[in-house]
């Protein structure tokens, strides 16, 4: 399992109306959408952005970051969120160095 950091930018009013509180209708979307690979997303907001830690199942690290790409994409062209825009889709730091390491260590046929 891979853990992928997707930085998404509501659009401004997200932060004026709802004080930047409300991500029940994203969490509803995701739930109502299920995408391939994809075990679990962890939504926190930040002061001007929102963070989805995305959980992916993948042969790989990047084929991990291709996925959470895909499925994001896939997302948010839905009408809840169509406002929004990705800025951001990549491996956490921390986590993506101990996954390639891994990746390495690991016997072939793994």
């Amino acid at each position: 399992m891979y853990a992928i950091k997707v930085v998404l930018q509501p659009p401004p009013a997200f932060f004026e109306e709802s004080a930047g509180e409300d991500l029940d209708p994203l969490a509803s979307l995701l739930s109502a959408r299920p995408a391939r690979d994809v075990q679990h997303v962890t939504l926190r907001r930040l002061p001007q952005h929102v963070v989805a830690m995305t959980f992916m199942v993948a042969s790989g690290l990047l084929a991990a970051e291709s996925a959470a790409r895909s499925a994001w994409t896939t997302w948010l062209t839905c009408e809840d969120v169509k406002s929004w825009r990705l800025v951001e889709c990549g491996a956490d730091l921390m986590l993506g160095v101990a996954a390639a390491r891994d990746e390495r260590e690991a016997p072939s046929g793994w």
